[in-house]
């Protein structure tokens, strides 16, 4: 986990390093972004954001392998989004 009170520190960035680093070097990593509304990895990764985020799994609307979005050209890395409206629905 990266956390940080601060905004603009680099959080991003340094999971955004570690995860690509460790599938490189054959790991599976799964990142999930729990800031809603500020979320920037897809555009660090070049993901479309897809039907499902993570709030769609946290409340049971959508299953795993459909919330984690696969990195084109990054075998193994995939990434959980936080959803865009800036909150989280647990319903």
């Amino acid at each position: 986990m990266v956390a940080s009170g601060k905004g603009g520190v680099g959080k991003s960035s340094l999971t955004v390093c570690i995860g690509r680093e460790l599938a490189r070097l054959g790991q599976k990593v799964l990142l999930v972004e729990m800031e809603p509304g500020l979320g920037t990895l897809d555009l660090m990764l070049g993901l479309s954001r897809g039907v499902c985020d993570l709030s769609d799994l946290l409340s049971g609307g959508a299953a795993l392998q459909d919330a984690a979005l696969p990195v084109e050209g990054q075998s193994g890395l995939q990434a959980i989004l936080a959803p865009i409206d800036g909150q989280f629905s647990y319903e």
